[in-house]
């Protein structure tokens, strides 16, 4: 049982994830889609790819530096 829940996570955060060439394309496409002039506005779009960048980050380790005290 524990297997098959460990796979079912692994599977879901692979699908949430994605490639780095993935991310840069829809950038480029928001990119487009906020400041082309030629391009008809498209907000359903744009709050989805916003989601889709957005949902990235949050899955991505943060790096912090932990500053210690001296006594």
């Amino acid at each position: 049982m524990i297997g098959r829940h460990r796979s079912a996570i692994a599977l879901e955060v692979e699908t949430l994830t994605m490639t780095d060439t993935e991310y840069t394309s829809k950038l480029d496409e928001l990119d487009r889609l906020l400041n082309d002039p030629d391009v008809a506005m498209e907000p359903e779009k744009v709050w989805s790819l916003l989601a889709e960048i957005t949902s990235r980050a949050t899955l991505l380790p943060t790096h912090q530096t932990v500053v210690g005290r001296s006594s």
